[in-house]
């Protein structure tokens, strides 16, 4: 009986961390979302972005234990497409990194939701 005790208090702990972390990626990804929405034009966009670069360094190590490494790369790849062109002045290419960033949020959010998709 003992031993059922602890494989079924290894089991509760594991499924809590594992409902954290969902819940953390849910929450940095509507948080990052936001910020890409709320962010101006290209031409105004430079603190938005170097706060939106901010935020997602600060979270990139923990969502990296969780998430593919292709999806933290694409990641980190649309922010600095978007770095770029604001730095540049490049409108075009700021939009194509916003457009890409939000596709990959969803993404990424859509992978922490509990379906039978995500179970299979």
């Amino acid at each position: 009986m003992k031993s059922f005790y602890t494989a079924l208090a290894v089991f509760l702990l594991l499924l809590g961390l594992i409902l954290c972390n969902s819940f953390y990626v849910r929450k940095a990804s509507r948080e990052l979302t936001k910020m890409i929405e709320a962010a101006p034009a290209c031409e105004e966009a430079e603190a938005a972005v170097d706060d939106l670069y901010q935020y997602w360094k600060e979270h990139e190590r923990i969502l990296a234990l969780s998430l593919p490494l292709c999806d933290i790369q694409s990641m980190s790849d649309c922010l600095a497409k978007m770095r770029a062109a604001v730095k540049t002045k490049n409108s075009e290419a700021f939009e194509e990194g916003r457009l890409l960033a939000l596709d990959m949020l969803e993404h990424i959010g859509g992978m922490e939701k509990l379906s039978i998709d995500n179970l299979l």
